[in-house]
Order: structure tokens, then sequence, then C-alpha cells
């Protein structure tokens, strides 16, 4: 059985053997565990909440150190030191090198872990949906290491299937860090390390409480320790921040050279025929619901790119709290209406004006540029993550297009409201695929029908079916491949 408090704490879990208690501190951090009523271990965190200190008894058998950024950087134990080196342009699947008393570990990613040099020898992980390791291969090709977990990532004899000790069987002694969802397991804690704190399997909950808040529009993110809102079969949480489908981070259909009779890049064209519509995500957008925009292909390597924001506008009165004439402390605000005016950005010239911009700028950067409401008429630069690539035609470019420049014209004139319910970014490009009749996902319903991560998410099912022909997706970072025989 298990008991919780009013802020969704876990206080205590018992079975037929043992029962379990738990102590927190006023931020939500789990630091003390007791078995049977006897202190176990007792867990510190600094100042910027991240886990500290490991205690078993009055001895400390654990110390973790973090850089500048947040990122834990080193484990010490009392007979073992564990250093990390990072790569810090990412927040996830970013362990470099791995030295655990001075002997070196060397990983390799693509969007998920590929390799391990360890010993002057090589070895591949073979994964899951999910990036669970579930095998590890010499360069052989015979398995080395065998893994298995269950659906909240408690380990499970890979032989039997049964919880009962046995965490993997291995040929040889490979020992390796990556466990379920690529977290790495942390010995003292036996918990996975998912970067913004620490989730216990065992339970099913993450330690420490999720920095993000959560929000209305998904009532199972306001409870701040849940582990992928309680659907851990078809979502991860790769950073310990949001829970995300796991289908964006393993799947796409690229290959090298897809797309490269589409575009010139060389300026050997003056083609400017629209070749190719973009829907572009930030997945992290909008509290892990994804952020939407749109690009514009044209033959001649140029693009159109449109994307939603808005700016908050509130309505407060104020009253003066008077007796006779006379103020009464101080006057009281009132909250009458809070709404968001909506914008419609794209790239712009000195002028202010609607301007194509470089399409190898989007492969390169993973970004585009554009004016907002409070930058209007200055380009900003705006980030996104994954793609999925449309053909169409001159003639439904022309008419998408056209259809992007009204609503945006009616954003400036208008003062056209952003709701993230009824007139959200990704409505937005759906109105405007729908102009050349491109659009895959409902415009008019609400918001879990049309959040971008949701539509990303079926629209990928959709096109692996072989519902849409000629149509690609994947990380952003692996856009370029598609034309890699015409890119010089």
């Amino acid at each position: 059985t298990y008991s919780y408090d009013n802020l969704d704490r876990l206080l205590e879990t018992v079975n037929s053997s043992k029962t379990i208690s738990y102590e927190y501190d006023r931020r939500g951090n789990k630091i003390a565990e007791f078995e049977n009523g006897i202190l176990e271990k007792r867990f510190s965190f600094d100042a910027t909440n991240m886990l500290s200190k490991v205690e078993v008894g009055t001895t400390v058998e654990a110390i973790y150190s973090y850089n500048g950024m947040g990122k834990r950087v080193a484990v010490t134990k009392p007979d073992e030191q564990i250093e990390f080196l990072l790569d810090l342009t990412k927040d996830y699947h970013n362990m470099l090198e791995r030295a655990v008393n001075g002997k070196t570990e060397s990983y390799i990613y693509d969007s998920n872990v590929v390799s391990m040099s360890k010993s002057g020898e090589d070895y591949f992980y073979m994964l899951d949906e999910l990036g669970t390791g579930m095998y590890l291969t010499g360069t052989d090709g015979a398995a080395v290491g065998t893994y298995a977990y269950d659906e909240f990532g408690r380990t499970v004899n890979p032989g039997n299937g049964k919880h009962d000790g046995i965490a993997y069987i291995k040929n040889g002694n490979i020992i390796q860090p990556l466990a379920f969802t690529g977290y790495q397991h942390d010995e003292m804690t036996d918990s996975y390390f998912a970067q913004a704190r620490y989730y216990d399997a065992e339970v099913g909950r993450f330690v420490s409480e999720d920095k993000v808040r959560g929000y209305k529009a998904k009532p199972d993110s306001i409870n701040h320790y849940l582990y992928c809102w309680n659907r851990p079969a078809n979502l991860v949480d790769l950073d310990g921040l949001s829970a995300v489908d796991a289908v964006m981070y393993n799947i796409s259909n690229v290959s090298s050279g897809c797309l490269a009779d589409t575009v010139s890049f060389e300026g050997n064209s003056n083609n400017d025929d629209y070749v190719g519509a973009v829907y572009l995500l930030n997945e992290d957008g909008a509290l892990g619901a994804g952020h939407a925009a749109i690009a514009l292909v044209k033959e001649n390597g140029r693009m159109d790119v449109f994307s939603i924001g808005g700016e908050p506008n509130v309505d407060i009165s104020i009253y003066n709290n008077t007796v006779n004439g006379v103020q009464m402390g101080t006057p009281t605000i009132m909250v009458n209406d809070v709404s968001i005016t909506g914008y419609l950005g794209t790239h712009v010239n000195r002028n202010g004006e609607e301007q194509d911009m470089s399409y190898r700028y989007l492969i390169e950067n993973s970004a585009i540029t554009h004016d907002t409401i409070s930058n209007n008429g200055v380009n900003t630069i705006d980030e996104y993550t994954h793609f999925i690539y449309i053909p169409i035609n001159n003639e439904q470019g022309v008419d998408m297009y056209n259809e992007a420049m009204r609503l945006r014209e009616g954003y400036i004139q208008n003062g056209t409201h952003y709701n993230v319910l009824t007139n959200n970014c990704n409505q937005n490009v759906q109105m405007i695929l729908a102009a050349g009749e491109m659009d895959f996902a409902p415009s008019d319903f609400d918001w879990l029908d049309t959040c971008p991560n949701n539509v990303y998410k079926n629209m990928v099912k959709d096109i692996i079916s072989g519902k849409y022909d000629g149509y690609y997706f994947g990380e952003l970072s692996e856009l370029g491949t598609a034309y890699e025989e015409c890119d010089g």
C-alpha cells in the first residue's frame, strides 16, 4: 500500500516484509528514508535544489558535484571517483566520457547513444523504442550484455522476466552505466539520474518536485512527482522536466540526398517557385506542449517563414480605500481580464517588410529569424527541434503565402488575440497549410487535438503507415542529410 500527503508526496510504502517511510524538506525533496522505523539513508540538497550528498548512518557515501550550468560533473565515493566530460550544448544524452578512478570510457551518439569505447574495445548499444539499452554487443555482433526493465524502469531478469534481483545477464565483465531510457543508474540512491532530478523506479516517482510547475490544460502535470504522467509505455522524460512521446526522439525517415533535386543552394537557379512546406516544431515550447511554425521553401534556396507569438495584456481597476475622503491603507487592485495580443512574425527587411530568407540558415542552425510583437521590424532568432517536410507545388505555395500574410495583417490591424485553446500556434500553421489543401491536423478543435507535440506524434505515425507519400520527418539536425548531394 502507498500513503501520500496533500502535496502529493509519497509518505510510506508497505508490503508483506517491510515498511518504508520518507521525509521531505520544504522544497519537496526527499531527504530521508526509513525502513521499519530505522533511518537507512539521508539525502542533502544544495542551494540550486540538486542532490549534493548521501549518508548511510553517519557515513558519507557519496558527494555530487556540478558545474556553473548545473550539470553533474563528478561523484565522489570513499573508494571511487567518477568524473564526467559533457557536451554542454545538450540537456541529455550528453555524456561524452566517464572516468572511473582514472579509467576512461567514451560514448558516441546520434539521436541517442550508439557505442561505448572501453579498455581499447568498442561496444554497441541496441535500443528499444524508449531509448533503453536492451543489448550491448561487441564488434563481432555477439551480445556481451542483456538488460530488461518493466514499464516503470524496475530491473527484471532478462531470462525469466521476474523481479528477482538479477539486473542483467552479461558475458565477461563489461560494466556500463546507461539504463532505463538512457538514464544513468546511481548506486547510492538506487535511482536514475534524470538531469534535473532523480527518478526512483521502485515507486515510479521522482524524488524531487518538478521545476516546471504544470498547467491547467494538462491536469496530470499538477502532480509534481509523477513519472511521465503514469504513461511510461509511450512517454519518456529525458531531462526530468517534461514528458514527451518517445517517437519524437528515435524515429526519422530521412535518407541521404532524398530531397537533393528539389532545391539549389549555389545560386544557379533564379526559379522562386515553391517546392516544399516545412512544419517546424520546438518540442520544449509551451511548457512541454510544443511550439509550431512554418517555412515555405523555394527552389532557389530561399524560404518564407511564419511563427505566431504574442504579448500579455492585463485589464485592471484600482480602487482607493477612503473614509471621509481620507486614504486608508494601500489601494485595491482588481484584475478584470488577462489576454494575449497575437502576432504572426515573419522575416523582415530594414523597412519592416516581409522578406524571404536563406533556407540554408534553417538547415545549419535549426532556427529561423523573424520579428515579434515586442520587436516589430527587427528579426530575432527562434529555434526548433523537429520537422515535417511536405512536398507542394508553386500554386499551393502561393496560396499558403497569401493566407499567411492575410493572417499577419489581421493581427497587426485588428489586434487579434492569441489563445492556447482556440487560436494557438499550430492552428495558425494549419490554416496556412489549409490554403494549399495540405493541412493535416484540426485547426478548430480543442487544445489536446492541436498542441504541436501531439500533432507531430500523430503525423509521424501516419507517414510511417504510408498515408502520405514524399513526406519526411525527424530532428532538424538531420534535415541537411536530405540535401547532401547538392550541398556544396
